[in-house]
């Protein structure tokens, strides 16, 4: 099973998350997969908000890019900083023959970088207090 990749990743559930969430709207969409806003069901054991961001992922093809989408999540599973929403739960899972990866994280509404920068033109000063403030997360 190809998803055996993420054994031993802290915090990987290799379980269907549907059941725990609902409501799913979408809210953004990327080149792995979408982004929703969903509810979690309050039967979910997990200590998450009741509204989460899911970013959906459908399972790389080439190895390299499972590589990637592992370090990802390792990375900002260990980030904590106001500007970068939390990471609360991962899970891997089936549906019929597709992989598929949630990162279920904190919603706050405020889109990605990438969407306050095509909605807005930042000033130089701007844009530096921004890209401080991307470093200083990291």
């Amino acid at each position: 099973n190809e998803l055996e990749v993420l054994v031993g990743v802290e915090g990987v559930r290799f379980e269907d998350p549907r059941r725990h969430f609902h409501s799913l709207v979408k809210v953004g969409q990327g080149r792995t997969g979408g982004v929703y806003r969903a509810l979690r069901l309050p039967t979910s054991n997990d200590n998450c908000p009741q509204e989460v961001a899911i970013k959906e992922v459908h399972w790389p093809a080439k190895s390299a890019h499972r590589r990637l989408l592992k370090k990802e999540i390792q990375v900002h599973a260990r980030l904590q900083h106001p500007g970068v929403a939390r990471l609360w739960a991962v899970y891997a899972f089936r549906v019929g023959a597709d992989g598929k990866v949630w990162m279920v994280m904190e919603y706050g509404g405020w889109g990605s970088l990438h969407d306050l920068l095509s909605r807005v033109r930042l000033t130089d000063v701007q844009m530096s207090v921004v890209m401080r403030q991307v470093m200083d997360a990291l």
